[in-house]
């Protein structure tokens, strides 16, 4: 298997992968066979997933700090006395 996943990482940076000629051999081999170029396996998914879970960490922190930082009691409704 770690000659097959050498082979092709050699492969992507080759014409043919930029070409993405789906008829050659090692299209077949690294593509179909051993999923090498599904969307889960590039760079691009995994920067857009970090970028996603930062924002919705940034998210969070700011719901939070609205909500245990307020100012005043908030809660109203109950009046002293009466």
């Amino acid at each position: 298997m770690t000659i097959f996943t050498t082979t092709c990482n050699y492969w992507k940076g080759s014409d043919q992968y930029k070409n993405a000629d789906e008829k050659s051999n090692m299209y077949k081999l690294c593509c179909d066979e051993l999923g090498k170029c599904t969307f889960y396996t590039q760079t691009w998914f995994f920067l857009i997933c970090g970028g996603a879970a930062f924002l919705i960490l940034i998210i969070v922190i700011i719901v939070v700090a609205c909500c245990c930082c307020r100012g005043g009691g908030g809660g109203g409704g109950a009046k002293d006395g009466a």
